[in-house]
């Protein structure tokens, strides 16, 4: 595609990967791409420097990206069902302790690990806008008795905060709020089983916080470790989402407190309406927890679009029930239950997981405790592009890609998504975006890769 002007080829871009979203603002969406692309051909191309490592919640309704005014660089973050952080657990959990490993040993992260928890609040006849992991958990019968192959073995994580409501006599009408916010606490205490996480701690060079946003009547909750330090209710959307921000953000000198207030007063507003009451995403989509890449930004979704889930390296492994029941939460629960219609995979340029599954030793042996057992998912994407000869300089480039193929691959190794691929109902794609010339390309399972879409 030959070099065109910014808006008509984000446009272009945009209206080929999201063909069904009729209420696209052209321009708006021209404006924001182009301005995220010139950020990102700035340092925080080169680099990823972040300073936050967050978990939020997949839903469709919630970006933390939005919520939070992060900007690029600023982030690095984590989204599953439930936002929740499992215990230390090298077998089960590789792909939530790669994340935490990587972020606080190699990124260093130096301000907060921060978990949040996003409501949209009241119910809607049978759909409901409260967090549907959360949901799921409040109904789980308890250890051993599954409903869903990865969702039930997911959520049970969050037992221990169940049990530590329902013993607290809490009202049965309160009952799933309060679980949502001890939740958050659980997976505080969890973190804190990683030995990374510990010794930062004892350092003082990191703090763990939780949050509780509430999307409806816009109160805000932060509190750190266990410890309720704060709480907002009552008071204007924009005043509370500045304050939190303020308190959460303390060294962002560059917050622009009127406009962060904005956009959020904006986002609760669009989301009291139908979207604060139910999920209908028609997208889910994979891509990498680096700071610098933020999906939300780069392909404009908008509130209840797009159910996400971020982690290193934008990876799928394989179906297993014992070893990667988070990531089989997330796409059991966007096609069996939520019905997405498209699948996405989106890679990018200078992924550093990625470049640790290109430097992976062929010996077996490891050097990081998760990391290096998550992204060996790759291996075989890495076999076949040491084995086409690419050239060196070009390896890493070439695996980013390869890999979104390879995780397109082991989307069809779920049954759910093999089903609805045979009726016609689901359609898998992969993406590749390179955020220092502001390429991007997108193909349809492993056949043709698309020229790339140049955005100036």
């Amino acid at each position: 595609m030959a070099r065109d002007s910014v808006s008509g080829v984000a446009i272009q871009g945009l209206r080929k990967l999201l063909s069904e979203k009729e209420d696209l603002d052209d321009a708006a969406a021209a404006s924001k791409i182009e301005k995220l692309t010139l950020e990102l051909q700035g340092q925080k191309s080169h680099a990823s420097d972040p300073a936050f490592l967050v978990f939020a919640c997949s839903d469709s309704r919630k970006s933390p990206t939005f919520i939070l005014n992060f900007k690029p660089g600023e982030a690095f973050v984590v989204r599953n069902i439930a936002n929740l952080v499992p215990p230390f657990n090298k077998l089960r959990y590789s792909g939530v302790g790669a994340a935490i490993e990587y972020a606080v040993s190699v990124l260093g992260v130096n301000k907060y690990c921060f978990t949040l928890q996003i409501s949209s609040g009241e119910h809607f006849g049978h759909r409901h806008g409260r967090c549907g992991g959360i949901e799921r958990l409040m109904e789980h019968p308890g250890y051993g008795s599954v409903h869903f192959d990865f969702v039930d073995d997911w959520v049970q994580i969050g037992l221990p905060a169940k049990s530590k409501v329902i013993a607290q006599g809490v009202p049965a009408d309160q009952q799933l709020e309060a679980l949502e916010k001890e939740a958050v606490n659980l997976s505080l205490v969890n973190l804190q089983t990683y030995p990374y996480v510990q010794e930062k701690i004892s350092e003082r060079k990191l703090a763990i916080r939780g949050g509780y946003y509430n999307l409806v009547n816009g109160s805000f909750e932060l509190w750190e470790e266990v410890r309720r330090v704060d709480k907002m209710a009552g008071v204007s959307v924009s005043e509370v989402a500045i304050q939190g921000l303020k308190k959460l953000l303390s060294e962002k000198e560059d917050l622009d407190d009127v406009a962060a207030g904005a956009k959020i007063e904006k986002l609760t507003l669009e989301l009291q309406g139908q979207k604060s009451h139910s999920s209908d995403p028609a997208f889910l989509v994979f891509a990498c927890s680096d700071s610098r890449v933020s999906p939300t930004f780069i392909l404009n979704f908008k509130p209840g679009e797009a159910f996400m889930v971020r982690n290193i390296a934008n990876l799928v492994p394989p179906f297993n029930q014992i070893r990667y029941s988070g990531v089989g939460a997330a796409i059991e629960y966007a096609v069996s239950v939520l019905g997405v219609e498209n699948i996405l995979v989106i890679g990018h340029s200078r992924c550093g997981g990625i470049k640790r599954l290109m430097e992976l030793p062929g010996d077996g042996s490891v050097h990081f405790d998760f990391v290096d057992d998550w992204v060996q998912i790759g291996l075989p994407a890495k076999s076949k592009v040491v084995a086409q000869g690419v050239p060196a300089d070009q390896q890493l480039e070439a695996l980013e890609k390869e890999a979104v193929n390879l995780s397109l691959v082991n989307l069809q190794t779920y049954p759910y998504v093999k089903e609805k691929i045979s009726e016609k109902k689901l359609a898998l794609r992969g993406g590749y975006y390179n955020f220092v010339n502001g390429s991007f390309e997108l193909w349809e399972l492993k056949t043709c890769i698309s020229p790339p879409i140049i955005i100036e």
